[in-house]
């Protein structure tokens, strides 16, 4: 398996969820703790120059484990679930330069809230909504051969796709070879009563991991067994990316830090 942290821009808003910020710096940081990659939290593509970044990854040995899209819910107000066509048509269009960056980058897409929300009422034509637009980007990323991960977020951040089987019913609707599961182990301590069951019956969709405790800090300060977790994640044949999404407390290196010490030994057990 292999680590990394998600980093965010120096300007990024104050609710954009990363560990650290300021893309070079971060990285610094990110390989003197020892991480293998680093997840770029984006609002637009071109918060990022796509031969900057590279240079300062390929100098430090580290990857683009993926391009999370969070800030294009919390910032942008941006969802799949819309009812606004012009607004979903500007999503797919900020969604395919993000499809067209990973494909440099050789990295996948997360889509997390950024799906939306199903509110109250008939929430089948927002569903609807979701479906076929995040059929079109699937479409577009299959042909940059580009994967997007779908990422279950429980029910007090967001209303649709909170658990592991939810996420499972929602891609085998979606019916397309270019998505796989992005599972969170915070959300999944809320969300999925067992998390050894859940991952096992995700089995070959799981394709990428977000680390966090139960309290959201660093793996080791709640109360998630990640011992099993691990254990879990090796009997499903797992050996991808572990990506730590914790709080930065009690200041952002001390969490990068204790993350990744937990991660090395976890990989171990």
């Amino acid at each position: 398996m292999k680590s990394s942290i998600v980093v965010a821009s120096s300007h990024a808003a104050p609710e954009a969820f990363a560990v650290l910020r300021g893309f070079d710096e971060a990285s610094a940081i990110a390989h003197d703790l020892g991480y293998d990659g680093v997840e770029l939290a984006l609002k637009c593509a071109e918060e990022v120059s796509l031969g900057s970044i590279s240079r300062s990854l390929q100098q430090r040995g580290l990857e683009v484990s993926a391009i999370s899209t969070g800030q294009v819910f919390s910032s942008c107000n941006l969802m799949f679930t819309d009812g606004d066509a012009e607004r979903r048509s500007a999503l797919l269009k900020l969604f395919s330069s993000f499809i067209d960056l990973a494909a440099e980058l050789g990295c996948p897409v997360n889509i997390g809230r950024v799906r939306g929300c199903l509110g109250d009422g008939d929430s089948s034509a927002r569903r609807m909504n979701a479906v076929d637009g995040i059929r079109k980007a699937l479409d577009y990323a299959e042909l940059k051969g580009v994967t997007l991960l779908l990422e279950p977020v429980n029910r007090a951040e967001i209303d649709f796709i909170n658990s592991i089987p939810d996420a499972m019913e929602f891609i085998a609707a979606l019916d397309r070879p270019n998505i796989a599961l992005m599972p969170d182990s915070y959300h999944m301590s809320i969300e999925d009563p067992d998390i050894a069951s859940a991952l096992t019956m995700a089995g070959g969709l799981v394709r990428y991991m977000h680390i966090a405790d139960s309290n959201r800090q660093a793996p080791g300060k709640g109360n998630i067994d990640f011992r099993g977790l691990f254990r879990t994640l090796r009997s499903i044949g797992y050996d991808g990316w572990c990506t730590v999404e914790c709080l930065p407390v009690p200041d952002p290196i001390t969490a990068a830090r204790e993350s990744v010490d937990s991660l090395r030994e976890l990989f171990r057990c």
